[in-house]
């Protein structure tokens, strides 16, 4: 309770109708029409980052898979590459 009493609140985020490959086609899609894009040539994670629809939100530390599946499901893909699966 120390170590968290600063915490001030958390976020939740709610997907409805969404899937994972969907999203990275389209910030590729958004990311491909910026002018950044068009002048370099390159691509850039940072960049394309600012396209997903979690623009603004820091990415998960902890997905937690309710089910037992020890698989993310189409779900956030690009952003859950480092969070750690928990399983129920």
């Amino acid at each position: 309770m120390e170590k968290t009493a600063g915490n001030k609140g958390m976020v939740l985020c709610v997907a409805l109708n969404y899937g994972g490959r969907a999203e990275i086609v389209d910030a590729m899609t958004r990311f491909s029409r910026t002018e950044w894009a068009r002048s370099t040539g390159q691509s850039d994670r940072a960049q394309l980052s600012r396209h997903l629809y979690t623009e603004g939100l820091p990415d998960p530390d902890l997905l937690i898979r309710t089910s037992g599946e020890m698989r993310v499901s189409n779900f956030l893909l690009w952003q859950i590459a480092y969070a750690e699966i928990f399983d129920d």
